[in-house]
């Protein structure tokens, strides 16, 4: 039965659309709605839409499996096959009977995205972060196995075997019936025969755990690093998922990061301006002296090679540092200071003491 030509959808129809087009096609055949109705259309209507609504039930039909069999059997291939070819369980009982604990059902843990605050200074130099991340984490008690012993597992009591738990509604269209995944046994349709008292069967536990995270020097804006099996953990031993960190750097007081450069504003009296003068300042690798050129100007830089940002973890090259200068003058001059700045006026020519009005362009900043 091909679902997708029933409901009139391709086989890359959205959710969306699937949901619109059995509402048109339920009101044309509802016996309460339509004098036309044929009860077997609406029948295998509500068949496809059920079945091509869940993702799960879906996924079994394209791979060519047949989710309404209880058996879960598709074109004589077991349940097990459908799904390790899905990628989500790596064996899963079939009609008949259930396996040995140790071929229990295993479902894969999920990924985990923790987004970490670091420092440039940690970028520069390389640190190390302490964090808390609360997840399903493997029960250490039974080591994951949701049992105490090995014995056989046992059909589910909540949902008996099935995994889901359906529930029937009353709508203007008649009955419907949705389903849910069982929360007693995950939607395995097993249970451990003597479950472990720690995680109640379950083989893990939402608990907090701690890990040590080393900053990659020079690490990006939103770059991520990969913890292979440090993720949620599976159910029943199946894979972890994996642990990733994105890193998202803290706004310096005195640095800004462009790239692999490094740009900070040092404040210069008008005297050294003019004049000249070696000058300190302190860096994350250090105290750094610099040289101010004679006669620099207000927004004048200095570059300082390899005091920026290493190229990446692996390397010892660095970006520059570059130095902004901004020039400050006296508020008040005392009458000395006056003479003195008079007598320095009268040296200049006139261009150099002229007032005058620059044109529009003149960038204001």
């Amino acid at each position: 039965m091909d679902y997708y030509s029933i409901l009139g959808v391709a086989q890359n129809a959205s959710n969306e659309e699937i949901k619109k087009a059995y509402r048109k096609l339920a009101r044309q055949h509802h016996p309460d709605i339509s004098n036309s109705a044929d009860e077997d259309s609406f029948k295998n209507i509500t068949t496809a839409y059920e079945v091509l609504s869940d993702p799960a039930k879906r996924q079994v039909y394209d791979l060519g499996g047949d989710p309404t069999k209880p058996s879960g059997q598709a074109n004589n291939n077991p349940m097990s096959d459908i799904f390790n070819m899905a990628g989500e369980f790596t064996q899963f009982f079939t009609g008949g009977g259930f396996d040995g604990f140790a071929n229990k059902p295993q479902v894969n843990g999920n990924n985990i995205l923790y987004r970490l605050q670091v420092e440039l200074k940690d970028i520069l130099l390389g640190g190390e972060n302490k964090i808390n991340i609360t997840a399903n984490f493997k029960c250490e008690i039974c080591d994951g196995t949701g049992s105490k012993t090995f014995d056989d597992p046992v059909k589910c009591q909540t949902c008996q075997g099935k995994g889901q738990i359906s529930k029937v509604t009353n709508t203007i269209l008649g009955q419907m019936m949705s389903s849910s995944t069982c929360p007693t046994c995950q939607g395995l349709g097993l249970m451990p025969a003597n479950p472990c008292d720690n995680c109640r069967g379950k083989s893990r536990l939402n608990q907090t755990k701690q890990f040590n995270i080393k900053v990659p020097k020079g690490v990006n804006e939103s770059e991520q690093i990969e913890l292979t099996g440090e993720g949620e953990a599976g159910i029943y031993n199946g894979l972890a998922g994996n642990l990733y960190i994105e890193f998202h750097i803290i706004p310096d007081k005195v640095f800004v990061r462009d790239k692999n450069n490094l740009h900070c504003m040092v404040q210069v009296p008008f005297t050294k301006s003019l004049l000249g003068d070696k000058a300190n300042i302190k860096t994350y690798y250090g105290d750094l002296e610099f040289f101010i050129k004679p006669n620099s100007q207000r927004g004048d830089t200095i570059k300082i090679h390899h005091y920026g940002v290493p190229i990446n973890a692996n390397s010892d090259k660095k970006g520059d540092l570059i130095i902004h200068l901004e020039i400050s003058y006296p508020h008040k001059l005392n009458h000395k200071q006056r003479q003195i700045m008079s007598e320095f006026a009268k040296t200049l020519n006139n261009s150099e003491t002229k007032i005058e009005v620059l044109d529009g362009t003149t960038s204001f900043s």
